[in-house]
């Protein structure tokens, strides 16, 4: 037993420098690395990756090896032939890239796509300058030609006269700030002109449609709206509201006489005067019936209520069709239809024969207005 304990002390000590070399022979392998490699092991490696097409890394070895061993022709020449590469690659895929761009900014997206198109799939270069930025472009290209074909179209709906589903097309095209933005921004303005200009057709022939039936307010509320809304309608507008005003204080004619009445008996020069003047003025004819009237009250007629009342009719008739502008007349009318009460306070005014309008300015002649 104790000799084979001497045995075992004596062979660990004769294996402990085996041990120790062995290792030191694999962590010499191990640990080896690329700066304890030859320099002919290092062209090789730099040489396999220029005939592999890696340009980038061939020319960032060559460049190394050039500062360990300047002059060394071999290395020279890899270097300047690799480097060359590298920078032509670079130009190559700025290039397309800029002419996609001026394809883009010239409106021809069809072209520029496909140049960004090559840029994205630029090969040579492991890390491409320009390969998002073209990527980015297509993006943009992409809507774009959405923009292109939705405002298209908008153009067609609008042509024809389809103005709301235009408007919803133009809406998100304006609103976008793409380059038919301010086209889309302009076709709105003629779709809210035209939709107006509908709406104004429209409420002028129900405004037709109410005059030739005789009911004048509705008619008059109609042609207001077209006239304030400033459409081509306007001025035909303003024509029918003349027409109303005169027919809404046109004297009406008086009824028709009997023909199997009696004639009338002989009248005086004055009654004469009276009813010349109130014949005038159911015909219309103003200025006769004013100087009748006139005449008539001069003579002292005994039918003064009945003369100064028509007289301020006649005078009325003149302030509404100056669009009550003409405020003499208006003061005229006043004073006769106070004459007219102050002669009779009895007096009735024939209102079946009176437009409203006449009959509402009779009324208030009560309290004339200050002067």
């Amino acid at each position: 037993m104790r000799g084979w304990m001497n045995w075992s002390r004596n062979s660990s000590w004769h294996l402990l420098p085996c041990l120790c070399l062995l290792a030191a022979v694999v962590l010499g392998v191990a640990g080896s690395s690329p700066a304890q490699e030859s320099f002919d092991q290092r062209l090789s490696q730099a040489t396999d990756l220029f005939n592999n097409a890696k340009m980038e890394d061939a020319c960032t070895a060559f460049q190394q090896l050039d500062k360990e061993k300047p002059g060394d022709k071999q290395v020279q020449a890899y270097l300047k032939m690799s480097c060359k590469e590298v920078n032509r690659l670079q130009k190559t895929e700025e290039d397309l890239f800029n002419q996609g761009v001026q394809l883009f900014n010239q409106g021809q997206l069809d072209d520029a796509r496909q140049k960004f198109e090559q840029v994205g799939k630029f090969q040579g270069l492991k890390e491409p300058r320009y390969r998002s930025k073209a990527l980015d472009y297509i993006k943009k290209i992409d809507a774009r030609q959405g923009e292109e074909h939705t405002f298209q179209e908008a153009v067609a709906l609008f042509n024809a006269g389809k103005y709301k589903d235009a408007q919803t097309r133009f809406n998100p095209i304006a609103q976008g700030g793409g380059t038919h933005a301010n086209d889309a921004r302009n076709y709105l303005t003629k779709i809210d002109a035209a939709i107006s200009a509908q709406k104004d057709t429209e409420t002028f022939a129900e405004g037709v449609r109410s005059y030739n039936a005789h009911d004048y307010e509705s008619a008059k509320s109609d042609f207001e709206k077209v006239f304030q809304a400033g459409g081509p309608k306007a001025a035909e507008a303003q024509v029918y509201l003349k027409k109303i005003e005169q027919a809404q204080i046109k004297p009406p004619q008086p009824p028709p006489t009997n023909p199997n009445e009696p004639p009338p008996p002989p009248t005086s020069a004055s009654e004469q005067s009276l009813r010349a003047g109130l014949k005038a003025y159911f015909a219309g004819d103003l200025d006769a019936a004013e100087r009748d009237l006139s005449d008539y009250l001069k003579q002292n007629g005994p039918k003064q209520s009945l003369a100064y009342f028509f007289r301020g009719a006649t005078h009325s008739t003149r302030y509404f069709l100056s669009g009550e502008n003409n405020s003499h007349e208006m003061e005229l009318a006043i004073d006769d239809f106070q004459s007219a009460k102050t002669r009779d306070r009895d007096f009735q005014p024939p209102s079946k024969y009176i437009p409203p309008k006449i009959l509402a300015l009779y009324s208030v002649a009560e309290s004339p207005p200050s002067r």
